[in-house]
């Protein structure tokens, strides 16, 4: 047995130091609040949305409209929605720190607006920092109680320092809850697991501490159930772990009560679980049957949602592979290392015999492996699917680092290797403050390597170009599309419209009615909304590209209508052509050019009326000649308006046979397959060698 892990006494043990227990409170609190403001996930709009939904309709007594999602979301959306009722009530007071002209008078107007500035979402990410950084006190507790001092401070020490798993901790979706509450109902099972077989003659436990630990698992469990019931896959890995059980596997830890005693404390866990969702769920207080079928029937839809970047292509079924590699590359180092020493110690027969806590390390594995496994059949599968087991995983890896460490003389003192220890991996963790997602392990190729691996962004990044539009002039008069739409508006003071994904054929698509476009990293890996959209923006220079960890993560062009500034900072022709067609003008046009580069050209037109159909531009610049329609296809006449300003930018490839000298850009307006009038000069460009 390591020293300095004597299996504590789970009844009797000392207290937990407050200051200790305050030092993990307060660090919790600081490093979910912290640059609260960013970034911003794109879930986090839609679960603000769902709270103020949810208590308004809590406050009209309409509980048959209280579902939501089929997450089903409803934790969420307590913390969310009283938070949100809070912000109705100093809105009144401060109406321009939420962004508003004029407050809201009507209370439920307030909890009904969707036009979220970044202002409100700060109390209920302040509310959810709060109550994340209680649960891990509770873990603490808990694990002390299970595992004594050492293990339990460094599995909370890695745990409150893992990236991935603090940027899930301060966004306001589904997760962060779901984890907390789930990794309490667990330690608070194993504990009770644990107590000697002392009941009543009913079976019950005599002592009212030891109900009340099993009854605190179920109602743990029940609070993450109604959060997001995806949890319940863990169900397997207990099944498993109590047959285990009874069969004597671990009798030293876990003492086999007989299946009757067994049953009756499985029905008092599950009545407690159920209890916990139905009191929190008032959908399932007026029509039960009609939400768990409603709820079976959307989570069959999103299983099988689709549309995932994986291994460089695009694809609607990722394979088994996946969770591996995402547990690979979301994972520390550290994490890592001592995940993989404890299950080292768990596999070799020798080193086993000298470990402690061999049977509850084990059912954590287990348990782990159980959810991991249920994901795994499932098409639908992202990289934070994996996150309720990290507080599960976190405690083999801190007995793995222990044992490292009592095996090196220097290292054996608590008191030198636990401070040591979590200081590194808070140093590994500063460098993605407070983007904490884009984290990857960078023994793997970090972010880069993951770009051509994962799905890449949540939102992260999208502040950071909506803060430099902010500063471009005219701002507020700027009409930008976006991909995550709603989380650029929260930022930006001007105008937002979405880039929608679908395509509807007899009207045109939102952005070709904007200033500006920003593409995202994840948009452009998977091509949408198509891939000439992408590719005709892709192939420009945009105006500022937004990086984090050496990444470019989002993209900001010109929009098909130019903005005063851009107008003035063009080259004036005004050359009639056609009908109702004008060639306004163009951007400067480079002196020089070398064979193998590429020659962008920013065409304006103008409109008097209503511009022919289906008008194509060919450009001729030497030997090299393209012909292809205005706005890259995208292009409904009969919605321009009259006098309307459009902006068309083709980009020319160079080749490298193209004969040194000056040589004429020329523009040819094409209608009906015939060219309308003589092809116009744009200017003259040197190629050279």
């Amino acid at each position: 047995m390591l020293p300095e892990t004597r299996r504590p006494n789970s009844t009797n043990a000392d207290r937990s130091p407050l200051y200790l227990l305050f030092a993990i409170f307060l660090i919790a609190v600081v490093l979910r609040v912290w640059a609260i403001t960013v970034p911003l996930n794109v879930d986090e709009i839609s679960w603000l949305r769902r709270g103020a939904t949810f208590v308004r309709e809590l406050l009209a007594a309409d509980l048959d409209s209280t579902y939501e999602r089929h997450h089903p979301g409803v934790t969420n959306m307590w913390l969310t929605g009283w938070a949100m009722a809070l912000n109705c009530t100093l809105q009144q007071a401060f109406p321009q720190w939420f962004g508003l002209p004029e407050p809201f008078t009507d209370f439920e107007k307030c909890l009904r607006y969707e036009y979220y500035s970044i202002s409100w979402f700060v109390l209920p990410r302040l509310v959810q920092a709060l109550v994340t950084a209680a649960t891990m006190v509770g873990i603490t507790v808990l694990l002390r109680r299970l595992f004594g001092n050492a293990i339990a401070l460094l599995s909370i020490g890695l745990l409150l320092f893992e990236p991935f798993f603090l940027g899930y901790q301060r966004f306001l979706s589904t997760d962060a809850l779901m984890i907390n509450f789930a990794a309490l109902s667990v330690f608070w099972g194993l504990l009770y697991l644990r107590l000697p077989p002392d009941t009543t003659p009913i079976g019950l436990p005599r002592s009212p501490q030891k109900l009340t630990w099993l009854l605190a698992s179920g109602m743990s469990m029940g609070l993450a159930t109604a959060g997001k019931i995806t949890i319940l896959f863990v169900l397997p890995g207990f099944v498993a772990a109590l047959i285990a059980i009874e069969m004597g596997w671990a009798k030293a830890s876990f003492a086999p009560r007989g299946w009757q005693q067994r049953s009756l404390e499985i029905a008092l866990w599950t009545v407690a679980l159920v209890a916990t969702v139905v009191l929190l769920w008032p959908m399932l207080w007026v029509e039960p049957w009609e939400t768990l079928q409603r709820l079976y029937e959307d989570l069959v839809d999103e299983s099988a949602r689709g549309h995932f970047f994986f291994l460089g292509e695009t694809t609607d079924e990722v394979g088994l592979l996946f969770y591996p590699l995402a547990m690979l590359y979301r994972l520390s180092p550290l994490f890592q290392v001592g995940l993989v020493a404890g299950i080292l110690r768990l596999a070799v027969p020798k080193w086993r015999k000298q470990t402690p806590y061999v049977p509850e390390l084990t059912i954590l594995l287990g348990l782990s492996a159980s959810m991991l496994a249920v994901f795994s059949v499932f098409s639908n599968k992202l990289d934070r699917y994996p996150l309720p087991t990290y507080p599960w995983l976190v405690v083999v890896a801190a007995v793995g680092w222990w044992a490292i460490a009592q095996s090196l003389k220097p290292l054996k003192s608590a008191k030198v290797f636990i401070p040591g220890l979590l200081a590194v991996q808070a140093a590994m963790l500063l460098p993605y403050a407070p983007d904490y997602v884009t984290y990857y392990n960078p023994l793997f190729g970090g972010l880069s390597a993951a770009e051509d691996i994962f799905t890449i962004g949540q939102g992260e990044g999208l502040e950071r170009a909506a803060w430099w539009l902010n500063q471009q002039p005219q701002a507020e008069r700027t009409r930008v599309a976006s991909w995550y739409r709603t989380v650029f508006r929260a930022y930006f003071r001007g105008e937002v419209v979405k880039i929608d994904r679908s395509r509807d054929t007899d009207t045109a698509p939102e952005w070709t009615q904007t200033n500006r476009v920003v593409l995202y990293v994840n948009q452009v890996q998977r091509e949408v909304p198509s891939p000439d959209m992408v590719n005709y923006f892709r192939r420009q220079t945009p105006l500022h590209t937004v990086n984090l960890q050496g990444i470019e993560y989002a993209w900001i062009y010109p929009g098909p209508v130019p903005t005063p500034t851009d107008l003035e900072r063009s080259i004036f022709l005004n050359r009639p052509l056609g009908n109702n067609t004008v060639l306004l003008g163009t951007e400067a046009l480079p002196e020089a050019i070398a064979p193998g580069q590429t020659l962008e050209i920013s065409v304006f037109w103008q409109f008097p009326a209503q511009p022919p159909p289906n008008p194509t531009i060919q450009l001729t610049f030497g030997d090299v000649r393209e012909t292809k329609p205005l706005l890259g296809g995208f292009w409904f006449p009969r919605q321009i308006a009259p006098n309307s300003i459009l902006r068309d930018v083709r980009v020319l490839q160079i080749p490298e046979t193209l004969s040194p000298g000056r040589h004429p850009l020329t523009l040819t307006l094409i209608e009906n397959g015939r060219p309308v009038g003589s092809p116009v000069i744009l200017g003259e460009i040197e190629v050279t060698r």
